[in-house]
């Protein structure tokens, strides 16, 4: 079985990997993160999805994904950056039955999560 591998830089007391946590496949985007004050934190963890999960990709054309999907509309939102609304936008997109939603910010790619089962140990 093949799997993503993805990292998650957070503070090592108040770790939280569960429901709308982000994610990067890049570790060193994720080691970025340990130095960067109010985001991440000095710890990075890693966790393997396997390619048999539930994914609502995002990763190239996010709203017509949505606007099929959900039946959203980028219009109906401000200008907030993308990745803040799919942040916000996490019960909607968990409502599909998908446990990861992909996307991208630039160049850079981002795993969100879905559902709060277990993955790291």
């Amino acid at each position: 079985m093949t799997t993503t591998v993805l990292w998650r830089a957070t503070s090592v007391d108040t770790r939280y990997f569960g429901r709308g946590s982000f994610w990067t496949p890049s570790r060193a985007r994720a080691e970025w993160y340990t130095t960067t004050p109010g985001f991440g934190g000095p710890a990075v963890y890693r966790t393997e999805v396997p390619d048999s999960a539930s994914i609502l990709d995002l990763r190239h054309d996010p709203w017509q994904v949505l606007g099929e999907t959900f039946r959203l509309d980028r219009d109906d939102y401000d200008a907030a950056p993308d990745h803040e609304l799919f942040a916000d936008l996490v019960p909607v997109l968990a409502s599909s039955g998908a446990n990861w939603a992909p996307f991208r910010i630039g160049m850079d790619e981002e795993w969100i999560r879905l559902d709060d089962q277990k993955i790291c140990r």
